[in-house]
Parts: structure tokens; C-alpha cells; sequence
């Protein structure tokens, strides 16, 4: 296996445009300039982290299998200088490989499913409180605006 290309985040910094954006998840550098406008929860996400350490945003987010495998679609090498930073759903740090470019977990299986369960829960909560703040905010919204006219 090659040696992964290495990056400080002072290099990363540099990548913070909508036309060249790198962000840096779990201790590695992702150039992510050509998935801004196919995002799918819009790219003012990825630009908002654009050149920054995005391990945690990335994770609060919730994203799918899926979005953690296409990472590897992106990623161009290591952040020297990046710490690793506390998964907020584990009393672990996030998993640093050095064979792959996506986030791993490194607890038992026994444990995994109880975590994953966990995991499963606070994401539908949060889904579920989204769609509520999203529901009264629409309402209040059609509500003031046929009051106006």
C-alpha cells in the first residue's frame, strides 16, 4: 500500500471555497469541491466547513452508511495536525485506520449492537424533533401570512 499524501491543517485552511473545498473528518483530508452541489442536505453544509476540522459536524449530522462509504470517493490523504476528537454518542475516540478512509467502530460486537441501537434512537429523535420544529415553523409561517392580507 502507497503512502497517503500528508496535510497540516494550515494546508487545509487554504481550501475553504465553494469552488475549491477540503474539509478534514476523523484525521483525514477529504476534497469534497465536486460534491458541493450534489450534497443532499444542500452544499452550504460542506461550505460552512470548508478547510476546517469537520469530524464532529459530520458526525452530529447522523449520515447514513452510505454517506460514510462514498468518503472514500473524496478523500486525498492524512491531516498531520489534526486531533482526534471525542465521538459525542461514545466514550471512545473516533477510530483512527490507517487502511481506509472511513469511519470505523472499534468496540466489541457485543457492545456494537447496543451502541448502534443507541445510535438508531437518538438519530430518530432528532429526526423526529426536526420534523416538528419544521412542522409548527410552517404552520406559524401560512398562519402570519394570511393574517397580513
Amino acid at each position: 500500500m502507497s503512502e497517503d499524501k500528508q496535510y497540516t491543517m494550515e494546508e487545509v485552511s487554504k481550501h475553504d471555497k465553494v469552488d475549491d473545498l477540503w474539509m478534514v473528518i476523523n484525521q483525514k483530508v477529504y476534497d469534497v469541491t465536486s460534491f458541493v452541489n450534489d450534497h443532499p442536505g444542500g452544499g452550504d453544509y460542506l461550505i460552512q466547513n470548508a478547510g476546517k476540522e469537520a469530524t464532529n459536524e459530520f458526525l452530529d449530522v447522523g449520515h447514513s452508511q452510505k454517506a460514510v462509504d462514498m468518503l472514500k470517493d473524496y478523500y486525498i490523504g492524512v491531516c498531520t495536525d489534526s486531533k482526534p476528537l471525542q465521538n459525542p454518542l461514545s466514550s471512545n475516540p473516533i477510530p483512527i485506520s490507517t487502511e481506509s478512509p472511513v469511519i470505523k467502530s472499534t468496540e466489541s460486537s457485543s457492545n456494537n449492537n447496543n451502541n448502534e441501537d443507541k445510535n438508531k434512537d437518538v438519530t430518530t429523535t432528532i429526526a423526529l424533533v426536526g420534523g416538528i420544529v419544521v412542522a409548527v415553523a410552517s404552520i406559524a409561517f401560512f398562519t402570519f401570512a394570511k393574517i397580513k392580507k
